[in-house]
């Protein structure tokens, strides 16, 4: 009988707005296509702002602290105001009693009443009355800086908040084997348990037992910069020197380098109280993606609402789909060696295209490095100094972003240190393979749960040089599927023959797979609906021909069951409707 225990992520605030069911996935996955009959209507171009405003009428409203997630401005606000609301409440009171109060109520037996009250009331009096002056002090002083102009910039203002809220708020200890950190807003300061590079010197946050079975809890890859909003703004404006936000390390008993780490995904799943993810195109000049170059695209965004396995957009509308919810980045703690083997051969690529934009690999960066354990300030600053970022997937496995690695996976990682030190993060409610637009996934913050088990000299014993893995054996099952074909010719470019790119050839197949969706009036305003929805949805892709020189060829299936209406090729062309827009920008540049 395996022992059950519960690794979680959140402080007291955190607890308070999300209480996440822990229980087993016993959904059943439809294994038929959706056969729904629906009426369509063509619409002229100009519609298209009325229908993107009745997109957003349908947005549930109340309450606001269950539609949208947690930001530290209004947090803030809101400690403001009851601190305050409370001081004065005392203040006043405290006044008005000294004034009609009966001649007993005077300064010398109030001094002898609070002589005479036990030394542990008369402490918890003074932290009580304490707390909100020393908040209201703070961050006095932050706002009055910041409306100086002096000392902090916009990022620091932001961080500066989160000591506001610990000075203000009590936090319940953890309890044992539950890490604490919480996605609260853009403050992802002082939480335990969370980091975003990849160092061998970062410590255990917890440590289970194999066969023990845990819960760990995850923020989105972005760390909350990301709302349930009609704009593309956060999008644009993301900090990428602060992702991936990981949740650990957790050491696993009896691990040691060269043993093989066997992990079991038993679910996977977003919390109960922010059923929404988010699909993202990122700007050239910030992180970019697939087609940023060609599209020279500008940010932009679909907002995806769960129910039970499903997802459907009011930024996409006519689309429904099962999801596979998976980890988008998984991994082993690397060994001193083998983090001075990255930073050594990825800053060699770098050195080599100093000017490329975006970069061909992101080196490491103190600025934004953040672990969230206690550790000596040496130790931190090597850290951070040192760390790998932790954008690509590498020997220990990482972002590697594969969308079979659901419930019922099992992988079996290299240990390169003691414990194993397994961090998790980026979790996605679905993606189509590739990923094309960087954050193409639907992105989410949820829980995932684990059991893991330790193969000794593993690593020797199957010659482990990366992860291999087992996929999930639950599968949407969308059988009917509009195949595109890509080679190795930039047909949608310059007309280029590459020799055996398969890169080429994938980046052909769906730019054919957009253009066609365009036809049928996924455009948005720039194709960024079809780019989106390729990005989010169970598209598979696999690589047809590697070896007929000079032309690989890679196809995308693209699943019928998820439209709503019928887009196959016919006799008289394709019907092109009315879809309305994705979330863009505030400011109209596309």
């Amino acid at each position: 009988m395996s022992v059950s225990a519960r690794v979680g992520l959140g402080s007291a605030v955190r607890r308070a707005a999300f209480t996440p069911a822990i229980g087993r996935n016993q959904i059943a996955l439809r294994t038929a296509i959706p056969k729904r009959g629906v009426q369509t209507q063509s619409l002229p171009p100009s519609a298209s702002q009325e229908i993107l405003n009745a997109q957003r009428l349908k947005r549930p409203s109340s309450p606001h602290f269950t539609i949208y997630q947690p930001q530290l401005t209004w947090i803030s606000s809101i400690a403001n105001r009851a601190t305050g609301g409370a001081l004065s409440a005392l203040l006043y009171g405290f006044s008005l009693a000294y004034l009609v109060a009966p001649g007993t109520f005077d300064s010398a037996h109030i001094i002898e009443f609070v002589a005479g009250l036990p030394e542990y009331l008369k402490y918890t009096g003074k932290v009580v009355l304490a707390a909100p002056f020393a908040f209201h002090f703070w961050n006095g002083l932050r706002h009055l800086s910041w409306d100086m102009g002096k000392f902090l910039s916009l990022k620091a203002a932001y961080r500066a908040g989160s000591p506001d809220l610990d000075f203000g708020m009590a936090v319940h200890p953890a309890k044992a084997n539950q890490l604490s950190i919480a996605p609260l807003g853009r403050s992802f300061r002082r939480f335990q348990g969370l980091h975003n590079r990849w160092h061998p010197d970062i410590p255990a946050f917890a440590t289970v037992k194999p066969g023990q079975v845990f819960n760990i809890e995850c923020v989105d890859w972005t760390g909350a910069q990301i709302g349930n909003n009609d704009t593309s703004d956060d999008i644009r404006d993301v900090d990428l020197s602060r992702v991936h936000n990981l949740s650990g390390p957790v050491a696993v008993e009896g691990a040691e380098p060269g043993d093989c780490l066997v992990v079991d995904i038993l679910d996977v799943r977003p919390f109960d109280k922010m059923p929404w993810g988010y699909t993202g195109i990122f700007e050239l000049e910030n992180g970019g993606g697939l087609f940023a170059r060609e599209f020279k695209s500008r940010a932009a965004k679909a907002i995806w609402d769960f129910k039970g396995v499903y997802a459907t957009s009011r930024h996409i509308p006519g689309v429904r789909f099962a999801g596979v919810s998976h980890p988008g980045l998984i991994g082993t703690a690397p060994s001193a060696e083998l983090l001075a083997t990255w930073n050594k051969r990825e800053g060699a690529l770098i050195d080599a295209h100093i000017n490329s934009v975006p970069p061909v690999a992101f080196g490491p960066l103190a600025d934004g490095a953040y672990v969230g354990q206690d550790i000596p300030n040496d130790v931190r600053a090597k850290i951070y100094r040192e760390g790998a970022r932790t954008i690509p997937g590498r020997e220990h496995g990482g972002n590697c972003d594969i969308k079979n690695l659901s419930r019922g996976s099992r992988c079996y990682f290299p240990v390169f240190v003691k414990g194993a030190n397994l961090s998790v993060g980026d979790l996605h409610f679905s993606q189509g393979d590739g990923e094309m637009s960087f954050c193409g996934a639907i992105e989410m913050a949820g829980i995932i749960t684990f059991s893991t088990s330790i193969i000794k000299g593993g690593v020797e014993k199957f010659a482990l040089k990366q992860p291999i893995f087992l996929p999930s054996p639950v599968d949407p099952m969308y059988s009917a599927k509009l195949v595109f074909e890509g080679i190795s010719v930039d047909y949608h470019g310059d007309g280029t023959q590459y020799n055996m790119d398969a890169t080429v050839a994938y980046k052909q197949a769906a730019l054919n797979a957009i253009t066609y969706l365009m036809k049928i009036g996924y455009s948005g305003v720039a194709r960024e609906q079809a780019y989106l929805l390729l990005s989010a949805a169970p598209v598979e892709s696999h690589i047809g021909a590697i070896v007929d020189s000079p032309n690989a060829c890679v196809t995308l299936a693209l699943p019928l069951g998820i439209f709503e209406h019928d887009i196959l090729p016919k006799e008289e062309g394709l019907k092109k409707l009315n879809f309305g827009q994705c979330a863009v920008r505030s400011d109209g540049v596309l």
